[in-house]
């Protein structure tokens, strides 16, 4: 049992300082990937940064080989932990080839100079690097799916420590059972914090969407529509093109959700979105649908004549108009208003543009006000029951 209350607290040591540097590593990986967004990254090379995340595992390596040469006493630990850094990178997640193959390379030379130091021969030291090649392969292989099964993490320390412990015949069987002990603690620890991010990026994710994607309809939110148009609003003056902003609500919904229930309501809504969606999604400009309000939509259009955006509104009118939207047994028949504006460097705030766009109102096909009251009147001649 000599020695083993010293490797307590290498062991304690090493999961400590693999986790803490996975946490630094990892969310730089995901900057590079793309899982997570900051404003600096934009201001980066994503090829710098995949080029300097190796480097700096490299450069942690080299670190941890000085002060083994340093600590002769527990060189095993630094093997260790460097060994699992390097075996830790061959799974990050949108690995090209090229990011893989470099990582390999570190792996690989890391590898060799443990045989040589070890006095293997020269017929072993290969025959373990073929050893170590063909399970690279394999990784690259399952790479996608290993960061999310435990057993294959395990498979994969195992099989590392095979390669990379065993050929070595200065190493006592009780540093070796030591070594294993210590490499599954670090990956079984490497492992769990991944499940634990991957859950919180799932949880962020979904916050996002509910924040910018309106359930019922899944057109864009009345948040996401504020912060659009703010940076339409800030870019205007600068653009060559016009942004525009429309409108659009249907008439009369009260009167849907008073006669047929809120069913039919929440049914005509995601109808109307559909259309919407589909007629700005046919533009040969960029057209963005959002919900809102209850029964409100806007559009936010770039294009180069305003006739562009009119067009559009008349389409989404006439098509909104012609169908006969369908309801258990009822047919309903409806209409929409809309007003159109464009985004002006003049305006103060971004409601300037919402309120002009609200005080012009028209019917798109004929560009009248609309008879608000009057209205009312003839709303039953728009719903006809079956």
């Amino acid at each position: 049992m000599a020695h083993w209350e010293l490797w307590i607290v290498h062991l304690l040591l090493s999961v400590g300082m693999i986790t803490g540097y996975i946490v630094y590593a990892g969310y730089g990986w995901q900057l590079v990937s793309g899982r997570y967004q900051a404003q600096w990254t934009a201001r980066l090379s994503q090829n710098a940064i995949r080029l300097v995340l190796p480097l700096m595992n490299l450069v942690v390596v080299v670190l941890m080989m000085i002060a083994k040469v340093s600590h002769a006493t527990s060189p095993r630990f630094f093997d260790n932990v460097a060994f699992v850094i390097l075996v830790a990178a061959l799974l990050d997640d949108h690995l090209k080839i090229s990011d893989y193959l470099l990582r390999v390379l570190m792996l690989l030379g890391f590898f060799g100079q443990q045989l040589i130091i070890g006095h293997e021969t020269v017929l072993s030291i290969w025959l373990n690097i073929a050893a170590l090649v063909v399970g690279l392969g394999l990784v690259r292989v399952f790479q996608p799916v290993m960061r999310r099964h435990y057993s294959l993490h395990l498979l994969l320390i195992l099989g590392a420590w095979a390669i990379f412990w065993l050929p070595q015949s200065n190493v006592r069987a009780e540093a070796l059972l030591r070594s294993l002990l210590t490499l599954l603690a670090m990956m079984t620890s490497i492992f769990f914090f991944w499940r634990d991010w991957e859950r919180r990026h799932r949880d962020q994710q979904r916050l996002e969407k509910r924040a910018t994607i309106d359930d019922l309809t899944q057109t864009l939110s009345f948040s996401q529509f504020r912060e659009d148009l703010m940076v339409a609003a800030d870019t205007v003056s600068t653009q060559s093109q016009l942004t525009m902003l429309a409108m659009v609500d249907i008439d009369y919904f009260k009167a849907v959700n008073d006669d047929f229930g809120h069913l039919a309501g929440d049914r005509m809504l995601q109808e109307v979105a559909a259309i919407l969606k589909s007629q700005a999604a046919s533009q040969s400009f960029p057209a963005t649908v959002y919900r809102t309000g209850g029964e409100e939509f806007s559009l936010l259009m770039t294009v180069t004549h305003q006739d562009e955006a009119t067009a559009l509104v008349q389409d989404c009118w006439q098509r909104i108009r012609e169908r006969r939207f369908q309801f258990q047994q009822s047919q309903l028949r409806l209409s929409i208003s809309a007003g159109v504006t464009q985004l002006r460097p003049d305006d103060r705030a971004i409601d300037d543009a919402i309120k002009r766009s609200d005080d012009s109102y028209i019917y798109p096909n004929v560009g009248d006000e609309i008879p608000l009251p009057s209205m009312v009147n003839h709303w039953r001649q728009w719903i006809t029951r079956r």
